[in-house]
């Protein structure tokens, strides 16, 4: 992988997350120690190499607000498990994707970050 990060699109009433590795990204500190679980406020659906989240409201999809993930979101959204801590992601994103250790923290800080502020994951108590 070359250049990267995360960004977000919205197209129409579609929003798409994106992933890429931008070694530019400042973002603050995170604690690699934490464990983190998927909300069950979103059904899941995997095409090809990629995942679409859509978000439920009141038990019925809000097409609205669809997600869509890349293969490296993907990959990282299918590790949280509510028992992998992200320093346990962190190695497996090393061992699958040919990246430096500061990128792939960089972002998977961010996409913790943008998932989180998203309602995707939740911090395990």
């Amino acid at each position: 992988m070359s250049k990267g990060g995360k960004y977000f699109i919205k197209r129409g009433r579609y929003e798409f997350v994106f992933l890429y590795f931008c070694p530019e990204l400042k973002i603050n500190e995170m604690d690699f120690s934490k464990v983190y679980c998927k909300s069950e406020r979103f059904v899941e659906k995997s095409i090809g190499n990629e995942k679409v989240l859509v978000p439920l409201t009141d038990n019925v999809a809000d097409m609205n607000h669809v997600l869509t993930l890349n293969e490296v979101g993907t990959f990282l959204y299918d590790q949280v498990n509510g028992e992998k801590s992200v320093s346990d992601i962190l190695s497996l994103l090393l061992e699958e994707y040919d990246v430096s250790n500061e990128i792939a923290k960089k972002d998977i800080e961010q996409f913790i970050n943008n998932t989180v502020s998203k309602g995707i994951l939740f911090e395990k108590q």
